[in-house]
């Protein structure tokens, strides 16, 4: 028993050593960490998976990258870009439409923003324990 208790908790400090460094990138604002709470971008990113990523000009996304925008409403969407394009007479804002890979359609309305997250990794399940454990809004 004592030798099982013991392999628990190295094996709790091994996961919690990235779990601290991801949290102070994200405190100095270099990284976003990311819960995903739907599953419309499955299999790829499923329910629960953390996302980790970085703020990048969304005129530097491509078609067939994954990207997450604000929606007018505040809630964030993590999808497939399936076209960007400049608005005209602005050379920083961008329309760009989304598609979850799991949706049969198109997200409804197109993002008209400048900047964007776009995922660096995606860890499975990871994000479904942070958010047992408690509220982590990294902000």
């Amino acid at each position: 028993m004592k030798l099982a208790v013991k392999i628990l908790l190295n094996l709790l400090v091994l996961l919690s050593i990235p779990m601290m460094l991801i949290g102070g990138l994200a405190i100095a604002k270099i990284v976003s960490p990311l819960i995903v709470i739907s599953g419309s971008m499955e299999p790829e990113i499923g329910v629960g998976s953390l996302i980790v990523a970085t703020n990048v000009k969304a005129k530097d996304l491509h078609v067939g990258d994954v990207a997450s925008f604000k929606r007018d409403d505040g809630v964030l969407v993590t999808h497939r870009i399936i076209s960007n394009e400049a608005l005209a007479g602005n050379g920083e804002l961008r329309t760009v439409r989304m598609k979850g890979d799991a949706n049969k359609d198109a997200d409804q309305d197109p993002y008209i923003q400048s900047d964007a997250l776009k995922p660096l990794f995606v860890v499975p399940a990871v994000g479904s324990a942070l958010s047992a454990v408690g509220n982590h809004k990294f902000e």
